[in-house]
This record gives C-alpha cells, sequence and structure tokens, in this order.
C-alpha cells in the first residue's frame, strides 16, 4: 500500500444504509490510511473522512476523522546498497587493489512536517539520512 499511516478507531460507527462508501468499524481497529500530499486533488475525497484499509476486516472505504486517531506512520524503507548501513563503499581496480571512496554516514535533519489534518506546519520532528564522509 505504500507509505502509510496508522490510526486507531477511539468509538464503534456504523454508517447509514444509504452511504456505501463509508466502513462500518468497532472501537480500537486499527487503520492504514495512505500518506498523500496536502496538495494532491482527487474526485474521491470526502471533505471529514479519511480512505481507509481496516486491519482486522481487510474492507477498504471512508472514516470520519472524528472517529479515529493517529498512532503513527509506516513507510516502506528498504535497504538498496550496504552504504545506506553506514558500510564503506570501495571500488577495486584492475590490478585488484581496493580503494574505499565513500565513508557513509548517519546524519538528522531538522525540518517542519506538514500535518494532513490541520495543514498546519509541526516543527521538531526530523529525518534520518545519510551522507558521506569521503575522504
Amino acid at each position: 500500500m505504500g507509505d502509510y499511516a496508522l490510526y486507531k478507531a477511539i468509538q464503534s460507527f456504523t454508517p447509514p444504509s444509504s452511504d456505501a462508501t463509508s466502513l462500518e468499524f468497532q472501537k480500537d481497529d486499527v487503520f492504514e490510511i495512505p500518506v498523500q500530499s496536502p496538495f494532491s486533488t482527487s474526485e474521491f475525497q470526502k471533505p471529514g473522512w479519511l480512505y481507509a484499509y481496516n486491519r482486522r476486516t481487510g474492507a477498504e472505504g471512508y472514516v470520519p476523522v472524528e472517529c479515529v486517531k493517529l498512532l503513527g506512520s509506516e513507510v516502506n524503507n528498504t535497504v538498496h546498497h550496504p552504504s545506506a548501513l553506514g558500510v564503506a563503499v570501495s571500488d577495486t581496480d584492475t590490478t585488484g587493489k581496493t580503494e574505499t571512496t565513500h565513508n557513509i554516514a548517519g546524519t538528522f535533519f531538522i525540518k517542519p512536517i506538514l500535518c494532513i489534518h490541520c495543514k498546519d506546519y509541526i516543527w521538531g520532528q526530523g529525518r534520518v539520512g545519510v551522507k558521506c564522509n569521503g575522504e
């Protein structure tokens, strides 16, 4: 499902029978809600509602914002290269001699994060990244 935020139901909800797009759920159900750009637009968006996947039932649909609370986020972080783990990257030339060209180390970047609910910035959060401490 890509990058998503986890939400927990703080109360049960049963949609009206005329609403086929909303989910019925119980208190304490956990939802996966896709993380989207605040600038993206879709004809399927419903103001005050979040499109969610219910982990308990496997159903997808809209849930009212006032019935859920944010638990956290999960991002599909796949390590594609050993340097992402802080392992020195080296090159081997035709003579078999190894020369280290990069020394990748973790770092911390401070930047504001835009809240998808209130559309305001949250300061003090950061993101772990990597940088080269090359020779």
